[in-house]
């Protein structure tokens, strides 16, 4: 009984966090964890741009297409699932929409996550809420032990936002379900 509370708990306080959609957030950023000074201009990619992707038929849309084969350095936000730590820090993470896309509960599809690498490693402790990358993102198939993922990311930066803050609000009519 005590295994099925404390089960039913944790899965309530993952889907009480809600779906925070980070490309909407209106705060601005804790100080960046960048491993490359240099910023550039970015083209931010949405989720709902990601879930345009058939993957079952793996039909990418033409004007996703052509973003992608436009942008040198794309910008994405999301939560970090790591794949590997070494110590406190990781290079290797699952890049999702929301927050309630949790280790213990069933992944999203496949066209809605991430594979990372990063250029150098950032701490664990920093990406335990919404994050921002920038890099080079490309259509590569991935099995992870948290599921398939569609899309790769070579990470060159990486900024965290404040988890405390009231603006991040999950807006229920963007979710990328």
């Amino acid at each position: 009984m005590l295994k099925v509370l404390i089960h039913a708990g944790a899965v309530l306080a993952c889907v009480g966090l809600g779906l925070w959609l980070p490309h909407y957030f209106l705060s601005s950023p804790r100080p960046s964890l960048t491993t490359d000074q240099q910023h550039s201009a970015a083209t931010t990619i949405s989720w709902r741009e990601l879930k345009s992707y058939d993957y079952k038929q793996q039909i990418l849309p033409p004007s996703l297409k052509h973003k992608l084969e436009q942008a040198g350095t794309i910008k994405i936000s999301g939560f970090a699932v790591p794949l590997e730590i070494s110590g406190t820090y990781t290079n290797h993470f699952l890049l999702v929409p929301g927050r309630a896309y949790c280790i213990h509960v069933p992944p999203p599809p496949p066209h809605l996550m991430i594979e990372v690498k990063m250029k150098d490693a950032v701490s664990v402790r920093s990406i335990r809420g919404p994050l921002s990358i920038e890099g080079i993102l490309e259509l590569r198939n991935a099995v992870t032990q948290w599921g398939s993922a569609s899309w790769f990311f070579q990470g060159h930066s990486l900024t965290a936002y404040p988890t405390n803050d009231p603006k991040l609000l999950y807006d229920h009519h963007l979710s990328a379900r």
